[in-house]
């Protein structure tokens, strides 16, 4: 009797086939959901955090537009921008081997920088100490411009500074006379020096004047920036305006797991030690020179082969007719 209350095995099992499917189904929904919910959020964040312009106290806390401001600090800015180009001016030496005693001290540091590179906490005063080190020091200055120039001086006659004199009456008395001291010629001022120790000498990184030679070179500086800013601009920002294709998304996650997976023992030092000094060693007038001379042989192997190419062409084309 018990037997015939109890449903069928086949019955019972196909119902918890579909209980256990139907489970499946609902944590996949509930799983895609959670996915689409915090994509959105992202999605959200991302648009509120990048919107142009951007909204909120920040924005408004700004010094408004002022055609008379923006002319003053870009003038300023010129003015002051050259120790930025300096040191430009001075990596692209190093790089191209313009200066070798510096870009062979580089080459060390950068050894020992990747062999320890706890040394790179000390990086920033060491720089700062050579900074320091470069700059003339104020009794160097005070003997500079103690130093007299030889710029002639005007010398005034005693003649010209000699009070006008006066004659005496014959009528005046003996006593008047014998009190009045004979009137002697003002010696004449001493030599006045254009610089003394007082005057201040020009700083080293002092502002050049507007329209000077120091002046346009910034003016120069700033508009290759800028053109070079604009090239990269467009190189970079057309190409981010849609999703890459799906094999390069595909290798840069590649990339990011294989990162991710070797972090602990790829030998980090060793490859940047080696990127380093071949970056470095490429740009040396050998290396260069070597370079130009295989393209220049390249150039002519193929357009040796393209002449022999062109001339059999040309001779079985003959033949045939």
């Amino acid at each position: 009797m018990a037997s015939d209350l109890l449903p069928p095995s086949g019955t019972l099992l196909a119902t918890r086939t579909s209980t256990h499917s139907a489970i499946r189904r609902e944590e996949g929904d509930i799983r895609a959901k959670l996915v689409s919910d915090f994509v959105r959020i992202v999605q959200e964040s991302v648009e509120n955090d990048f919107e142009f312009p951007p909204a909120g106290s920040v924005v408004k806390g700004k010094e408004a537009l002022s055609l008379q401001t923006t002319s003053a600090n870009f003038t300023r800015f010129i003015q002051r921008s050259g120790p930025l180009f300096a040191l430009q001016d001075t990596i692209l030496q190093i790089l191209t081997w313009e200066q070798p005693s510096r870009a062979i001290f580089v080459s060390v540091l950068w050894s020992l920088i990747c062999y320890k590179p706890k040394l790179l906490f000390a990086l920033p005063t060491t720089l700062l100490l050579a900074l320091f080190l470069s700059l003339p020091s104020k009794t160097s200055q005070a003997s500079s411009a103690s130093k007299p120039t030889s710029t002639p001086t005007t010398t005034t006659s005693a003649s010209t500074l000699a009070p006008p004199t006066t004659t005496q009456e014959p009528s005046s008395s003996a006593s008047s006379q014998n009190s009045t001291p004979p009137s002697s010629p003002m010696p004449a001022p001493p030599a006045l020096n254009p610089i003394s120790p007082t005057t201040p000498t020009p700083h080293p990184l002092a502002p050049p004047t507007e329209g000077s030679i120091d002046y346009l070179a910034n003016l120069q500086n700033i508009q290759n920036l800028l053109g070079l800013y604009c090239a990269a601009f467009d190189l970079i920002v057309p190409n981010l305006a849609s999703r890459p294709p799906e094999p390069i998304i595909a290798l840069v996650f590649i990339i990011t797991v294989a990162l991710y997976l070797t972090v602990d023992i790829f030998p980090w030092r060793l490859a940047f030690w080696i990127v380093g000094e071949l970056g470095l060693c490429a740009y040396h007038p050998v290396v260069l020179k070597v370079w130009e001379r295989r393209n220049e042989v390249g150039e002519k192997g193929e357009r040796k082969w393209a002449e022999e190419k062109v001339a059999r062409l040309w001779k079985d084309w003959t033949e045939d007719a």
